[in-house]
């Protein structure tokens, strides 16, 4: 009788542990969706630039409504001399035309819901995408260069390549894409730092770098992946940035893509020594994230040590999301902090930028990214 006295109260006991426990978690819960609606409410802006009302949530504070409403821009401005058009599209994607050729950094478009990126194998829908390049009138595009290979860079560039006929740059990992894309090898350009290339009238230098902080996908793609893929298929790979110049500008004035939030120190230096005039495309994905130490040596190593006059903000919006919204709407706008604080990162590159009188913008385009 005793040994089974034991045995039930023992089970009774832990029977209200679990309850105890429940109770705790959703008490504590609710309390965290409370104070987190009053504390990190989303409010929406109005971008002060020329563009058709786009609206923008953002977790409030003063400042970074101050820098947000100062950066905003409609369209990226060169001298008219260059015939140079340069058009933001989404994520890290931008598209430098200049006469008859259009270069691609990235190309992400297909901008796969939170659903479908989580739940479900996905593959680019090839005729939609070409529709959406001839809108664009982004069809005479060479190369594609990739800085590195997760979704948000790489998902549709193996198509743009094939149904553009371009070539695709990048490092190892893009081998996939001769497969994924239906690529003839000689147009799958696998590239290490120090590699220059020439696509008229475009001059390509590769520099390596490293990916942002807390990279959830490491490592380097199997070549014998094919459509239709989950995102954890596509890994990393090398992390690369490039510098695009000129020939009618020669080498000391052009443009360099930074797809990612992360640098190795002093990698810079050396290749800008001579270089002093520099627009730099430059990612802010997860920056938010990290310590204020790291952001402002972030500023020093990409902005600062490649004597930029120019900054352009991208990897700023929610690529889960057709339209041009902030990294807000993850999941769960409450719970966004735990993904990217884009407000945090807005605020530490605006006190750089101010610092440093150096002109940060964030491109605003009139129209839906995806296809």
């Amino acid at each position: 009788m005793s040994i089974g006295y034991a045995l039930k109260s023992l089970t009774g006991n832990h029977v209200k542990q679990k309850v105890i426990f429940k109770l705790s978690f959703f008490i504590g819960f609710s309390a965290f969706i409370i104070v987190g609606f009053f504390w990190m409410r989303p409010i929406s802006l109005k971008n002060s630039g020329q563009t058709t009302g786009l609206n923008f949530r953002l977790f409030w504070s003063p400042q970074s409504t101050q820098a947000w409403e100062k950066w905003t821009r409609s369209q990226i401005d060169f001298p008219s001399n260059l015939g140079l058009k340069v058009r933001f599209l989404g994520v890290t994607s931008v598209a430098l035309t200049q006469g008859k050729r259009t270069l691609l950094m990235d190309g992400y478009f297909s901008r796969l819901s939170a659903g479908e990126a989580l739940f479900q194998r996905n593959e680019p829908d090839r005729d939609a995408l070409q529709g959406h390049l001839r809108r664009l009138g982004l069809e005479n595009i060479d190369p594609v260069l990739v800085g590195h290979t997760h979704v948000d860079h790489y998902f549709d560039a193996p198509v743009v390549a094939k149904v553009t006929g371009a070539s695709i740059v990048g490092g190892s990992s893009i081998l996939s894409a001769i497969r994924l894309g239906g690529l003839p090898p000689e147009r799958v350009v696998v590239v290490e730092s120090g590699d220059s290339l020439e696509f008229d009238p475009f001059h390509v230098h590769v520099l390596d770098s490293n990916h942002s902080p807390g990279d959830l996908l490491p490592g380097v793609i199997s070549d014998a992946l094919s459509y239709p893929l989950r995102i954890n298929h596509l890994k990393c790979g090398e992390n690369l940035s490039y510098y695009v110049s000129l020939k009618n500008l020669g080498t000391s004035k052009g443009i360099l893509f930074h797809p990612s939030a992360g640098f190795i120190p002093g990698r810079y230096q050396e290749f800008f020594r001579n270089r002093n005039d520099t627009l730099v495309f430059l990612a802010v994905g997860k920056l938010g994230n990290q310590p204020r130490r790291y952001c402002d040596e972030y500023w020093k190593e990409v902005v600062l040590a490649t004597r930029a006059n120019r900054v352009i903000l991208t990897h700023w919006d929610d690529f889960f999301s057709k339209g041009m919204t902030m990294q807000s709407q993850l999941f769960f706008p409450i719970m966004r902090p735990a993904f990217d604080r884009v407000d945090l990162a807005l605020e530490c590159i605006y006190e750089n930028s101010i610092r440093d009188r150096i002109p940060v913008e964030v491109r605003v385009n009139d129209q839906d990214f995806g296809i």
